[in-house]
């Protein structure tokens, strides 16, 4: 019988420190992502609209270097998307406002409103002006660090220096890490 309460009585205390006990934090193990501000830089190019020659204007200092954005842009944490924020972006593109949602775990998506009228490179195409919008799909690789690809959909090329006339991508492979 004293055996049977003292193994009740270790059971209980045991009960009870496990019950009181906080739970040890645990925010990075289960995948959780905080809200914050993410520079932003371009580290390759694919050209579908002038076979490369685009290529300069998103990396100007060459392939293998990558290329900073001007802007840091915010991400929101996955609970509270969709969200509608607004990003600056460097000459010669026109700030914008972006939807971002989570299409799947770990993952941003970013859809931008039409940018119209953007001077495309002046100083290589003195007159032309084309349309845009992006597309972006980024992968959570830790809570510091993203990397993905971005879109620009472009169109409506207007001008007589223009290099080409129909719609086409230029597609950017990014980086991302917390400020």
């Amino acid at each position: 019988m004293k055996n049977s309460l003292y193994i009740l009585l270790v059971l209980g205390i045991l009960g009870a420190l496990v019950m009181g006990c906080p739970a040890a934090d645990d925010d990075d193990d289960d995948g959780a992502f905080t809200a914050g501000s993410f520079a932003f830089s371009t580290v390759g190019v694919n050209d579908a609209c002038v076979d490369g020659a685009l290529e300069v204007v998103y990396m100007p200092e060459g392939a293998g270097t990558p290329s900073e954005w001007g802007y840091p842009i915010e991400l929101p944490a996955f609970e509270d998307m969709p969200a509608t924020v607004d990003i600056q972006l460097q000459d010669p593109f026109n700030d914008m406002t972006v939807e971002i949602t989570s299409p799947g775990d770990d993952q941003f998506a970013i859809n931008g409103e039409e940018n119209l009228g953007v001077d495309l490179d002046p100083d290589t195409y003195d007159d032309c002006v084309v349309d845009y919008n992006i597309d972006a799909l980024l992968t959570l690789s830790d809570n510091d660090n993203l990397t993905g690809t971005v879109t620009l959909h472009i169109s409506n090329w207007m001008g007589d220096d223009c290099p080409a006339t129909t719609d086409c991508d230029v597609t950017l492979d990014v980086e991302a890490v917390r400020e």
